[in-house]
């Protein structure tokens, strides 16, 4: 079972602002991608069209806690969490981590909610399915940082 997914990224130009810095929307963008790699890590899809009714994960909600500035062309882990889950949905951790110097850049969290999707595109709540349950478990308590 797993509990905790994690990748590596280089903070890339175009991720930055005017001053070098990683612009702050990134990281979601970066939680995202960490989300998504998961996912496919478990055989999964945060938008799986090849079941009917359709299964897809949109977010309900979102935040990051900014703690220290990550730079142009700096390496960055980003570890995902999985720090609760629910009937329907799931809330991930993301902790963000300089390489360079081993320091903790942001804590963000992620709130998606497992939907069918029919053909008209009209989203319903779900129970999470078995076998993705199955897949993953809690993170240790230790490892969770307050966001």
């Amino acid at each position: 079972m797993v509990s905790e997914y994690s990748i590596r990224r280089r903070a890339l130009f175009c991720d930055t602002d005017a001053s070098g810095l990683v612009h702050f929307s990134k990281f979601f963008r970066y939680m995202e991608e960490c989300e998504h790699r998961f996912l496919q890590s478990l055989n999964q899809s945060v938008y799986d069209k090849s079941k009917v009714p359709h299964i897809a994960w949109p977010r309900v909600g979102v935040r990051c806690d900014y703690r220290k500035a990550l730079r142009f062309d700096e390496m960055c882990e980003i570890k995902l969490l999985v720090k609760e889950i629910g009937d329907s949905s799931i809330t991930y951790q993301f902790q963000f981590t300089n390489c360079d110097d081993d320091t903790l850049c942001a804590v963000g969290e992620m709130v998606v909610v497992c939907v069918e999707e029919d053909a008209k595109g009209h989203m319903t709540k779900r129970k999470l399915p078995d076998a993705f349950c199955q897949q993953i478990e809690l993170a240790a308590n230790s490892d969770l940082i307050n966001v």
